[in-house]
């Protein structure tokens, strides 16, 4: 993979969302400090070049300026990487600062030293499914929303920086953590699957 930009995953920063201060306990005293922190550790990880799929529930619509896209502007600004977002419940549709913005997304990872046949297909979505498109044939799927509340199922799991130690996830920790997860039952989940 030398020469080709590092693929990283996240989901659920939510940043100026006072309230998940207390909805979800994390360490911090103040949205400040947290969105502080989160630009930190999203930067120790994920530089310039490389690509962040955001798996929704960027940020929260109000902000602590009243100014959405001032201070949405700053914080994208002070991110690396390039920042593609799957649409959570708490995200705006019309942000442009991200370009497109994707309800759902299947992504195509080039991966010559892992996979055999040199990629990976994987689902992205804000929220968790039992099932998705290519499942039973080798599609992995990451989702957030659920703040690490729910178990792994199949080939999928929350990539939230709940879950993360706060900061993005690497191809490279996705596909490790794959090798722990148990493949789906193929006649259990056979049905929807047959246009694969």
């Amino acid at each position: 993979m030398r020469g080709m930009s590092r693929k990283f995953f996240t989901a659920d920063t939510h940043f100026n969302h006072v309230n998940i201060l207390e909805i979800q306990p994390r360490p911090w005293k103040t949205i400040t400090e947290m969105n502080q922190a989160l630009i930190d550790n999203w930067n120790s990880v994920v530089h310039p070049g490389d690509v962040v799929y955001h798996l929704g529930d960027f940020a929260f619509p109000q902000n602590i300026l009243g100014d959405e896209g001032h201070e949405l502007e700053w914080i994208i600004g002070m991110l690396n990487g390039q920042i593609s977002l799957v649409k959570g419940n708490h995200d705006c549709k019309n942000w442009k600062r991200f370009g497109p913005i994707f309800e759902r997304l299947m992504v195509k990872v080039a991966d010559t030293m892992y996979i055999k046949h040199g990629s990976q297909k994987i689902f992205l979505s804000h929220y968790s499914h039992r099932v998705w498109r290519a499942s039973v044939h080798g599609t992995w799927h990451l989702y957030g929303h659920s703040h690490g509340h729910l178990s792994d199922h199949g080939k999928s799991f929350d990539v939230g920086v709940d879950v993360w130690d706060y900061k993005p996830v690497s191809y490279e920790q996705v596909y490790a953590k794959m090798q722990t997860l148990d493949k789906y039952e193929l006649e259990k989940y056979r049905l929807g699957e047959q246009d694969e």
